[in-house]
């Protein structure tokens, strides 16, 4: 749209609502009122819950890479314990008394 050519539709709709009865200008001022303020809540919702869903969403990351990093480290330090541990030690686990185990 050209600049004439919306200077025109402007001037053709100020005319327009220069010729409304008194009361349709109120109920048109009252409807642009209302879009106005309900694409405002709209705007408003929609923000606060894209911040609301990327603070879980960067928490949620937070606590799966940390875990991830401590399983990754206690797994492997866990089946080496298993696999280093002594021959002649008991297990901690085992039901015998060790004086038994000895014999």
């Amino acid at each position: 749209m050209s600049v004439e050519s919306f200077i025109n539709w402007s001037e053709t709709a100020h005319a327009q609502f220069i010729a409304m009865s008194l009361r349709d200008q109120i109920i048109f001022f009252a409807l642009a009122v209302a879009i106005t303020i309900s694409a405002l809540t709209l705007t408003y919702w929609t923000v606060k819950g894209s911040l609301y869903l990327t603070y879980y969403a960067v928490k949620l990351s937070i606590y799966v890479s940390y875990y991830s990093v401590v399983l990754s480290l206690l797994i492997p330090y866990a089946i080496l314990r298993i696999i280093l541990r002594p021959v002649d030690q008991p297990r901690a686990y085992s039901a015998q008394p060790v004086s038994e185990m000895e014999a």
